[in-house]
């Protein structure tokens, strides 16, 4: 995936509803970018006022046996480049294959 393709990703919408949650409703969806594994793009919907919600990279891995989250920083201010190059410095040793 490419940096104009990273742009023009969005929020996600809720497919089935729940107890918690309605269907057609706003949420936060995570797209991988590719390059590095684990690597993604987190974005959330946006609040009153705002055109599109925020964007941030975030490094998925497991530790141990537990998913954790890694934040790496906003988008744009952090590029796609730097997120990859970020990540692969961040990435835990137990997680790499």
């Amino acid at each position: 995936m490419g940096p104009a393709q990273v742009r023009n990703l969005r929020h996600g919408v809720v497919k089935e509803g729940g107890k918690k949650r309605i269907a057609g409703e706003p949420c936060v969806a995570y797209h991988r970018v590719g390059g590095v594994d684990g690597l993604a793009l987190q974005c959330r919907p946006p609040t009153t006022g705002q055109e599109i919600g925020s964007r941030s990279w975030v490094l998925i891995a497991t530790v141990g046996l537990r998913r954790r989250e890694i934040g790496l920083g906003g988008y744009p201010d952090v590029s796609l480049g730097e997120a990859r190059e970020l990540a692969r410095q961040k990435r835990p040793r137990s997680a790499m294959a």
